[in-house]
């Protein structure tokens, strides 16, 4: 499994949470343990990003966490390109010299 931020764990969390959920279906959307789970949900919670709800323990995405939903989204689909953009080609290229170099100026 690969490395996830911290950033893309808080927004798994808040997919989960957009229509309502308990502990144990945040926990298991976002594949954290009880303890990152409890660890997360008292920072989303202190960010204002996610509120308990009710007598029953669920948790709903606040209008600031589909806020940094739609934020985070955009900088997924910006970051995309890039990383295309960036791969290294894979023939081997070998640098190249000036065919007539230039003069070097006389002091």
């Amino acid at each position: 499994m690969k490395y996830r931020s911290r950033a893309e764990i808080v927004a798994t969390l808040l997919k989960a949470g957009v229509r309502g959920a308990s502990k144990t279906k945040l926990m298991y959307s976002a594949m954290l343990s009880y303890e990152q789970l409890q660890a997360y949900l008292k920072f989303t919670q202190e960010k204002g990003l996610i509120a308990h709800e009710g007598e029953l323990p669920r948790y709903t995405t606040t209008a600031k966490g589909m806020h940094f939903l739609e934020r985070y989204a955009k900088i997924g689909h910006l970051l995309t390109p890039v990383e295309k953009a960036v791969e290294l080609p894979k023939a081997s290229v070998k640098p190249t010299m000036p065919k007539n170099p230039a003069p070097a100026a006389d002091p």
